[in-house]
């Protein structure tokens, strides 16, 4: 489906808008490399509670369908290791 122009199982269409979501939602995570070593611990703390916990709702939402086993597995350690980071940045 991604060579006809279309995101497999959702019906998105792969388009400039798409595209430039899509980037800005891999910005955000690596942006938060740059903010965990220059922010104050109070910022960086809050700024990785909200941004991970927004994070494992996205990323779980994309589970609802799928039957890939890779997807699954890969998308469930993906989840394991935002809500560590959550949890540490709690502490």
């Amino acid at each position: 489906m991604t060579l006809a122009g279309e995101v497999s199982g959702t019906g998105f269409a792969i388009d400039q808008t798409f595209l430039v979501l899509t980037t800005l939602y891999i910005v955000v995570a690596a942006l938060m490399v740059v903010v965990s070593l220059l922010a104050r611990a109070r910022v960086n703390r809050i700024a990785n509670i909200v941004v991970r916990l927004i994070y494992v709702v996205t990323v779980a939402a994309t589970l609802i369908g799928e039957s890939w086993v890779y997807y699954i597995v890969g998308t469930l350690i993906e989840i394991a290791l935002l809500l560590v980071i959550t949890r540490v940045a709690w502490a």
